[in-house]
């Protein structure tokens, strides 16, 4: 294959536009606050006045990086800022027994946002003469991991859904609507079996299929990946309405952005400086950094679909040090709800509840 087509590859593989790097900046810099006013609002400062409550008003420092990530101000001493205090935040939640999804990809947002020119656009406000020249398209080992973190957060969560209860007799969601996560329109759906056994297939495949589809080369790449978005973003709004799952939804679809084509860009938010080339990286030593964290992410997700394998237990410890160096990639939501399963006795009752409750409400 020519060089010239090998590089035109890579680039429409893992190469983001300006503008959805723009986007996602400002998705992550305004979730950190977010995140950051609701940790706060649950310290539990005026009743218990500990040491430990205290050290977590630094989520007023994570707020205020928050806020200069999404003004595009100082992007990358502020992530620089915020990715320790991030991390400190998810290594107790990890020592106090597991992973809070949300705010681990937030950690691992605000740390590729310090090796991608994010804040490019943000100077778009200089007068003509100082405005500097900016690529349409940034093509590095960074932005290739931004892009693979979303194939591995999809995979990892489809993969280990591979069950009797996803996918053969289907009850997944049915339990899961039995369980704290649900909303009052999530349970209102265990009147309908049939549309939750549906849905229980469909979140398979739209986790494995949809994510391998948007990395398949081919010339209908583009319309490819604004059908999985448009697919996605459904998908995660029946998330959001349905079950109680703090900022997970918008988190995953923030990385999203980052899949949507120039051509697309060009339609949402014309710009007429922008100079029709692909930059590539910055510098030497983001370049090895990048390829270091890269390869350190796919060896972990590797490592969580072996892990389970492994009989001596070797490959378990050192999948549980992954979190502690920022490398944990296993995304196992609801994996195997088999925790959940209730007896058909049981089953029967909870649903002739809720078709009458339903009816009640009629």
């Amino acid at each position: 294959m020519p060089a010239a087509s090998t590089s035109q590859t890579l680039d429409e593989l893992f190469g983001i536009d300006i503008r959805g790097l723009t986007a996602f900046r400002i998705a992550i810099g305004l979730l950190v606050m977010i995140q950051a006013v609701l940790r706060l609002h649950d310290l539990p400062l005026a009743a218990e006045p500990t040491l430990a409550g205290w050290l977590d008003l630094d989520w007023l420092i994570v707020m205020a990086c928050g806020a200069a990530i999404a003004a595009g101000r100082g992007v990358s001493l502020a992530c620089l800022l915020a990715w320790p205090l991030l991390f400190r935040h998810v290594q107790a939640e990890w020592n106090a027994g597991g992973i809070q999804i949300h705010r681990y990809l937030l950690l691992i947002g605000v740390f590729w946002l310090m090796l991608v020119p994010a804040d490019r656009l943000a100077r778009a406000g200089a007068p003509p003469r100082e405005k500097p020249a900016i690529p349409r398209r940034i093509l590095s080992f960074a932005t290739a991991a931004l892009l693979v973190q979303v194939l591995f957060v999809y995979l990892s969560a489809g993969m280990a859904k591979s069950h009797v209860e996803w996918l053969l007799r289907a009850d997944a969601l049915e339990n899961l609507m039995f369980t704290r996560h649900a909303s009052p329109l999530g349970r209102s759906l265990v009147a309908f079996p049939w549309l939750l056994q549906a849905l229980s297939i469909a979140t398979v495949a739209v986790e494995v299929a949809g994510p391998i589809a948007c990395f398949v080369p081919c010339r209908q790449l583009p319309t490819i990946r604004i059908a999985v978005i448009l697919l996605v973003s459904g998908f995660h709004l029946g998330l959001q309405l349905t079950m109680n799952l703090d900022t997970i939804p918008m988190v995953c679809q923030a990385y999203w952005l980052l899949l949507v084509p120039s051509g697309t860009w060009d339609r949402l938010w014309p710009r007429g400086d922008l100079l029709a080339e692909t930059a590539g990286e910055t510098h030497a030593l983001n370049r090895r950094l990048s390829q270091c964290m890269l390869a350190g992410m796919t060896a972990s997700f590797l490592l969580s679909a072996l892990v389970t394998s492994d009989p001596t237990g070797t490959l378990l410890r050192i999948h549980h040090a992954t979190p502690k160096i920022g490398l944990y990639q296993d995304w196992r939501m609801f994996r195997s709800p088999a925790t959940l399963r209730r007896t058909e006795a049981r089953r029967r009752a909870e649903r002739q509840a809720s078709e009458s409750s339903v009816m009640s409400f009629g």
